[in-house]
C-alpha cells in the first residue's frame, strides 16, 4: 500500500474531553447534549465532576491552558478543529465498508475555509480530523483510493440505467452470476455487467459520500431533511468504480465511471463545487 499524504490534524478524545472543550468555545449546550445522550441519568453534579476531570486530562495533553485571568483557553489548532462542529454550512455523511467492518463519520464543512471529520469508536472515543477546505478532496481520496489503476476517466455508456436501488440489490447477492444478471436486466452490455459483477463479488472496499448544504440554524439541522447528492464508490480487485447520483432516492438515475486515484480526487472536487 502506498504511503498516504497526510492532510489533516488528528485528535482522539474521550466524550467528556470533547464536551468540556466545546464549552470553552461557548458551545456548552452542544457539549452537554453529547453527554446527556450517553449518560442520561447522571446528575448535574456528576456531569461537572466528569468535566473537571476531563479538563485536567486536556491540560496534561497540552490542549488546554489557563490565561492570566484564570480562564481556560484551547490550543489554537485544536480550537480550529472544534469550531466546524458547531458552525458549518455543508455536511457530508460518509460510510465505508472494508473486510466486513464499517466506518461512519460526519464531516462538518465551512466551505472555502476548513472541515472537521467526526467519528466515534467503541461508543465513547471521539475521533476528530481537521484540515483546510482545499484539502478535503485529497482527504476523501486517501480514504477510498490507495492505488493507481489503468482505468483513468473511462466513462461507461450505460444509458443512465443505474440507481441506488440496483446497486443495493447487487451488493446483497453473494454469487457473481446473480449480480451480473441484475445489471443485464437493467440494459448493461455483457462485458460491463460481468466486470462490475466481478468487482462487487471480489470487492476490497465500498462506500458512500452523501453531501448536502445546510441552511438556517446548523445545530438543529438533520442531514436526512436537507437536499443531498451522493457518490457510491467501489474498489474492486481489478477495477475502481464511482457512481454519481443527484439525490439519495432509491430510483435516482446516476452516471458511471471507472477511475484511478487522480481522477477520483478530480470527481470529488467537482462534486463539492
Amino acid at each position: 500500500m502506498e504511503k498516504q499524504e497526510e492532510v489533516t490534524t488528528f485528535y482522539s478524545l474521550g466524550l467528556e474531553e470533547l464536551a468540556m472543550a466545546l464549552g470553552v468555545i461557548n458551545c456548552g449546550d452542544l457539549g452537554h447534549s453529547l453527554l446527556t445522550t450517553v449518560y442520561d441519568k447522571l446528575t448535574e453534579e456528576k456531569i461537572e465532576e466528569r468535566l473537571t476531570s476531563a479538563s485536567h486530562s486536556l491540560m496534561a495533553r497540552g490542549l488546554v491552558g489557563i490565561t492570566n485571568n484564570s480562564t481556560p483557553v484551547l490550543e489554537k489548532t485544536f480550537e480550529q478543529a472544534l469550531f466546524p462542529l458547531a458552525h458549518f454550512d455543508h455536511l457530508i455523511h460518509l460510510s465505508l465498508v472494508q473486510k466486513k467492518e464499517q466506518l461512519t463519520s460526519t464531516i462538518h464543512i465551512r466551505k472555502n475555509i476548513s472541515f472537521s471529520s467526526h467519528s466515534v469508536d467503541a461508543g465513547v472515543i471521539h475521533l476528530l480530523e481537521y484540515g483546510n477546505y482545499s484539502d478535503l478532496p485529497s482527504f476523501l481520496g486517501n480514504l477510498f483510493m490507495d492505488s493507481q489503476k489503468n482505468n483513468d476517466g473511462i466513462k461507461l455508456d450505460v444509458d443512465n440505467s443505474i440507481t441506488p436501488l440496483i446497486l443495493s440489490r447487487a451488493t446483497k447477492e453473494t454469487k457473481q452470476k446473480n449480480i451480473e444478471e441484475i445489471f443485464l436486466s437493467n440494459n448493461w452490455n455483457q462485458k460491463q455487467a460481468k466486470n462490475l459483477a466481478e468487482d462487487i463479488s471480489k470487492q476490497i472496499m465500498r462506500g458512500t459520500i452523501v453531501y448536502g448544504k445546510v441552511s438556517g440554524d446548523a445545530q438543529l439541522e438533520n442531514l436526512e431533511d436537507i437536499p443531498r447528492q451522493m457518490l457510491w464508490i467501489l474498489k474492486g480487485k481489478k477495477r475502481n468504480w464511482v457512481f454519481q447520483f443527484p439525490s439519495t432516492d432509491d430510483n435516482a438515475l446516476g452516471s458511471v465511471l471507472q477511475i484511478d486515484k487522480n481522477s477520483f480526487t478530480e470527481i470529488i472536487s467537482n462534486f463539492l463545487a
